[in-house]
């Protein structure tokens, strides 16, 4: 399930980059492609853990999807519906700041788990 709501959040990105990149601002599109990595990152982690790793991440990781697709989509109909993307509400940052909390807490439990140390 998370790696499904991974592959739809990045969809998301891919197709605000490609087609509502009008209505972002700088800023935000350095933000989207940095978060697609750590999709792309998260995504290549769950395909080579255990399944006890990923049973234990998959509901953080799959609600960390949904807010940032909610987040991500009311955002861009904001912008279209008041045609403008002269401010920034630091909505993607917050995204950023949850899924680098996710990365982190994945780094430190391989390093627990390569040790012989219990996860939990």
């Amino acid at each position: 399930m998370a790696y499904a709501a991974l592959r739809s959040l990045a969809q998301i990105l891919h197709q605000t980059l490609d087609h509502d990149h009008q209505y972002l601002i700088l800023d935000e599109k350095q933000q989207i492609e940095s978060l697609i990595e750590k999709l792309s990152s998260l995504q290549d982690f769950l395909e080579n853990s255990s399944k006890k790793i990923t049973q234990f991440l998959d509901r953080k990781i799959r609600d960390a999807s949904y807010i940032a697709e909610d987040i991500i989509e009311s955002h861009i109909t904001d912008r279209i519906l008041s045609e403008s993307a002269s401010h920034e509400d630091g909505s993607l940052e917050k995204i950023s700041i949850r899924f680098n909390l996710i990365e982190k807490w994945i780094v430190s439990s391989s390093k627990l788990a390569s040790s012989g140390r219990a996860l939990w």
